[in-house]
């Protein structure tokens, strides 16, 4: 047992573990802040969290950051024993990571350009917990920038609700890495924005809320389509 986030992850590094339950408000790091320390030093372990406050923007980030299941507190008894039983035997365990892909993937980097900080927050664990090395761009001119010094694998970018000026920014980034796929996540997405983000360059589009099982295999798809073609 654990008083608090530090001391968690103080005795992640003493033995293995089959299964983790963190609430939400300690003291020093939040379940939250552990949670996504976790993710990326112990993919594999599943974490369960646990609040008293019924947040669902909170339980759907957890999800997100990689946590198995969301409780709400009175937790059942019967419940808390099935699903611990569940998840430290193994059967709930279906995210896994493949340690080949890790070894593929490491050398790989994404450029993540989002204005929000809380996705791009969510974006370096995810991508992380896979392998990949990231950099990120809260505004276009820094994507463009970055884009102009170096090659990147893979470029993820939402363009806001400007598609007009969207579009002119994923041209740019085309321009600047013609080689690279240019994935739009965005919340916004309609026929407009769908269009002008083919047309500009882009391959492919998703929809957010971000699943992490679907875009790691987008991700991995195009990359896979893409790691043939000449790079200059």
């Amino acid at each position: 047992e654990a008083e608090n986030g530090i001391e968690a992850l103080e005795l992640l590094e003493t033995r293995q573990y089959k299964l983790m339950m963190l609430d939400q408000l300690m003291p020093g790091l939040s379940g939250m802040q552990t949670l996504e320390k976790v993710a990326i030093s112990h993919p594999e372990l599943p974490v369960i969290m646990v609040s008293a406050c019924v947040d669902h923007d909170m339980a759907k980030k957890a999800l997100i950051l990689g946590a198995r299941e969301c409780l709400f507190k009175p937790v059942n008894n019967d419940k808390l024993i099935h699903i611990a039983t569940k998840y430290s035997t193994g059967k709930g365990t279906d995210l896994t990571i493949n340690a080949k892909s890790l070894r593929t993937n490491k050398s790989k980097v994404i450029l993540v350009y989002d204005n929000n900080s809380i996705i791009r927050d969510l974006y370096r664990v995810i991508l992380s917990r896979e392998g990949f090395r990231t950099v990120m761009a809260e505004t276009a001119i820094e994507a463009i920038r970055e884009t102009e010094n170096r090659y990147f694998d893979l470029i993820l970018t939402d363009p806001g609700s400007d598609s007009a000026f969207s579009k002119d920014v994923i041209q740019r980034l085309r321009i600047n890495n013609p080689y690279t796929p240019i994935i739009i996540a965005s919340e916004q997405l309609n026929t407009t924005t769908i269009e002008n983000g083919h047309k500009a360059g882009a391959c492919h589009t998703i929809n957010k809320p971000l699943n992490p099982a679907r875009l790691m295999a987008e991700i991995n798809g195009f990359m896979s389509l893409y790691d043939e073609i000449p790079k200059s």
